[in-house]
């Protein structure tokens, strides 16, 4: 959520094995949604469906906030990246 909208991030991830990691920096990944309009569309869908998986799996009051909607994920990736996506 943090890495497509900007929204502070809510976990923390250990690695138990030695790991690889990539850093995407927001300058990279803008001109690709650029690109790929339906990316937009496609990521914020993913990332709806996870928060539905963990709402259901842990409960939504266990977060302790409300859960932004699919079309509030869209708006909310093209406003983080809105100097590098074109307008749909």
């Amino acid at each position: 959520m943090s890495f497509l909208t900007g929204a502070p991030r809510n976990a923390t991830v250990t690695a138990v094995e030695p790991v690889a990691a990539y850093e995407i920096r927001k300058s990279v990944l803008a001109p690709v949604l650029a690109e790929s309009p339906t990316l937009v569309d496609r990521l914020a869908e993913t990332m709806e469906k996870r928060q539905v998986e963990l709402d259901r799996a842990y409960g939504s009051s266990a977060w302790g906030m409300t859960r932004p909607g699919d079309a509030e994920i869209h708006g909310l990736i093209r406003k983080f990246y809105e100097s590098g996506l074109a307008k749909t």
